[in-house]
């Protein structure tokens, strides 16, 4: 019988606009193996034709338990190449290594890290941490309240659904918080880059510029440091680097921000 199943690395390039990311899908780990439970017939069965019995209630539920057990939180490990690494319900750590690693972590609340490279990591529902590394990565969180931290590179980062906590770092990242009231933390990449958030809805988004590196006073002392762009509002934050980090509100007026809108 020919399986229907699609390949999981035909899934599409979800990326908005120019937006794109190149990779080779490798299956390249077997996440688990069950050999299952050797039966070995007693000597009072020895001389008979053994009639098959449908298993007791209490043996079925011994035998999901077990199962449900062996399910559960998992470590996996990438080789080292480009991965494609599936896992499913259960409470997962996942440390993928080197390579354009291709990761869903499904169900559950998950730690994902994608290493060196450029990888695409999918968070699927579950309270997930979902940890890019080095490159250029693409991190989507899915359902749950996710954390998401690009790290180093151009990242591209997407809360989904849930009240999620985006992190930028260094490079020019693009972030998304979805739905939910989300948290934006932006901390001070010590370069002249800029970090974009394409949705922030003021009343509902937070942006955090507590980091003891960004110096910003009170409200009044950000609305000196931001002007109106066809884009957005832009605002150049000091921090200990003498070029100051840049931050882009897409489709954002300077009326439409609040002091409830920022934590500093």
């Amino acid at each position: 019988m020919t399986s229907t199943r699609k390949n999981p690395c035909d899934r599409p390039n979800r990326l908005p606009g120019h937006l794109t990311l190149a990779f080779t899908c490798v299956l390249g780990i077997v996440l688990s193996t069950d050999t299952g439970n050797k039966v070995t017939a007693g000597p009072r069965l020895a001389n008979r034709n053994p009639v098959a019995k449908a298993p007791s209630e209490k043996f079925r539920r011994r035998q999901l338990e077990q199962l449900r057990k062996r399910m559960q939180s998992q470590v996996v490990r990438g080789t080292g190449k480009a991965d494609h690494i599936i896992t499913y319900n259960g409470d997962d750590r996942i440390i993928a290594g080197g390579g354009d690693d291709v990761i869903s972590s499904g169900g559950g609340d998950d730690f994902v890290s994608g290493g060196d490279d450029n990888d695409r990591i999918y968070g699927g529902s579950g309270d997930d941490f979902l940890q890019g590394d080095r490159g250029n990565d693409v991190l989507m969180g899915g359902s749950g309240n996710d954390v998401l931290k690009g790290e180093q590179g151009n990242d591209f980062l997407h809360g989904g659904d849930g009240d999620d906590e985006l992190h930028t770092r260094t490079g020019n990242d693009y972030l998304v918080g979805g739905t939910g009231d989300d948290t934006f933390v932006v901390r001070p990449s010590g370069q002249p880059e800029i970090n974009v958030i394409l949705d922030f809805t003021p009343g509902e988004d937070v942006i955090d510029l507590t980091h003891p590196g960004i110096h910003v006073v009170d409200f009044a002392d950000l609305l000196s440091l931001a002007y109106q762009t066809p884009q957005g509002v832009r605002i150049v934050l000091p921090t200990n680097n003498s070029v100051g980090d840049r931050l882009l509100l897409i489709g954002i007026t300077i009326a439409d921000l609040d002091p409830a809108d920022f934590d500093i």
